[in-house]
């Protein structure tokens, strides 16, 4: 059921542009808009808006979270001069670094301050480049950020931490960033190449789905090559197949797990788990290295966890979600009522559409971005006290606090407004040109990641009765 009780949140593919911070494992797309809740933006290009499937309607249909096969793609991702000459050049310098250092301790005092007020410039995108606003992503410790821009002739890179990588004639909709790692799809001419820290990889046909381990210890994807499909963990590509999903890895990044087809045309994870299944989705790992998914033989959906299969009483509409407890599975359904968010096992209540989801600590109280009514007007469920009963134009993200008394969500109040963050229903940041990132800190306080103007701005807004 949606509703219960307590801590952080777990962000989901596609459904909505906001992360909870580094994006290990976690592609994500732009914001949720209008009935399909998918990745609609100008800015989404079509293998972006497939996306790698999830928690939340756009997760598209059974078969596996995003990947190729069979034709099609599965669907539910910077000497001279003399003494004297020589003396004064170097006071120069020392004048010059001195100026600067200077210069950088009055920008750090500014920054302190402008951080005691609750708004933090991390980043101001140079006047040469054009920001796409819902690619920016922050790692968790919110001491990197990384996003897409492109030139005036066109071509895009992604500037991570102020660096700018190379230019490339199509840029991924985002980066996907873990702790001071970025990684990103660069395409240059008739080929992409995955961007990690700044190296420029192999050539391949095309590729998707990046994701790294939690730790940032390893980066895989998936990649289209002349012969068929593989996957390619750390640089190193693997075996080739018809037909491959999205890949997922250890939190240690030791192990990779994907659906591939086997000699009979079924799904298998191979020497991982040799069962095959006709369809499935997944898989995802758990904090403690449990391997999960579901599959279906025969009609018959069973959930698998750590090698144990359980029969499912409901058909998944995309991957497992691991809550943050590290053990109660999300997912979402879709019957004649409608769509379904599936915490645990329970089933909550229908609705014409589910978008972003928000879930706590243990694994029951939870907020979820729905459509009641199949139009392009979103609401928050379940409501909370003060909340607006006016419905919303778009809500980019949600989030849900760690005693699960209080709901934040990024919403647009009318198409082509400017985005704000409202907590229970009170707004408490204005203005801004995206939000990419909504969360609780276990001390209550609300962290807002988005684009001001040329600025990317972090706020933090402190739960009542604090300083």
């Amino acid at each position: 059921m949606i509703g219960r009780r307590a801590a952080i949140v777990v962000a989901f593919a596609v459904v909505g542009g906001c992360g909870r911070g580094s994006d290990a494992g976690r592609p994500q797309g732009p914001p949720l808009r209008g009935p399909e809740g998918a990745a609609a933006t100008a800015e989404a290009t079509a293998s972006e808006a497939e996306g790698r499937g999830g928690v939340g309607d756009s997760g598209g249909g059974d078969g596996g979270g995003g990947g190729w096969g069979g034709g099609g793609r599965g669907g539910v991702g910077d000497s001279g001069g003399d003494g004297g000459g020589r003396a004064a050049t170097a006071a120069a310098a020392g004048a010059g670094a001195a100026a600067e250092a200077e210069a950088g301790a009055a920008a750090a005092a500014e920054a302190e301050a402008v951080a005691a007020a609750g708004e933090r410039v991390v980043d101001t995108v140079p006047d040469d480049l054009v920001l796409a606003p819902f690619s920016v992503r922050f790692s968790d410790d919110l001491a990197h950020v990384a996003y897409r821009a492109e030139n005036g002739t066109g071509k895009a890179t992604v500037v991570a931490d102020g660096r700018r990588g190379p230019f490339a004639d199509r840029a991924s909709f985002a980066p996907v960033v873990a702790g001071p790692h970025v990684a990103w799809v660069a395409r240059l001419g008739d080929a992409d190449h995955v961007v990690a820290d700044g190296v420029i990889g192999a050539p391949v046909r095309e590729a998707r789905d990046l994701v790294y381990a939690a730790d940032g210890s390893a980066l895989a994807y998936l990649a289209r090559v002349e012969d068929g499909l593989q996957i390619v963990v750390a640089g190193e590509p693997g075996p080739i197949h018809r037909v491959v999903k999205a890949p997922a890895l250890s939190p240690d990044g030791k192990r990779v797990a994907y659906f591939r087809d086997d000699a009979r045309g079924a799904l298998t994870l191979g020497d991982l788990d040799e069962r095959s299944w006709d369809l499935a989705v997944g898989p995802v790992f758990r904090p403690d290295g449990a391997l999960v998914y579901a599959g279906a033989r025969d009609g018959a959906w069973e959930l698998v966890v750590d090698g144990v299969a359980t029969p499912l009483a409901f058909r998944p509409r995309g991957a497992p979600l691991v809550a943050p407890d590290g053990r109660t599975l999300v997912f979402t359904t879709r019957d004649a009522s409608g769509s379904h968010v599936v915490i645990g096992g329970s089933v909550g209540p229908g609705f014409a559409r589910v978008g972003d989801v928000a879930i706590a600590a243990d694994g029951e109280s939870a907020v979820a971005a729905v459509s009641a009514g199949g139009t392009d007007r979103w609401e928050l469920a379940p409501r909370v006290a003060g909340q607006p009963s006016d419905p919303l134009a778009a809500i980019a993200s949600v989030a849900i606090s760690a005693d699960g008394a209080h709901r934040a969500a990024a919403v647009q109040r009318a198409p082509g407004a400017a985005w704000r963050v409202e907590r229970d229903g009170i707004a408490v940041a204005e203005g801004l040109d995206a939000v990419t990132l909504l969360r609780f800190d276990p001390d209550g306080a609300l962290v807002v990641g988005g684009v001001r103007g040329r600025d990317v701005v972090v706020l933090r807004r402190p739960a009542d009765g604090q300083e």
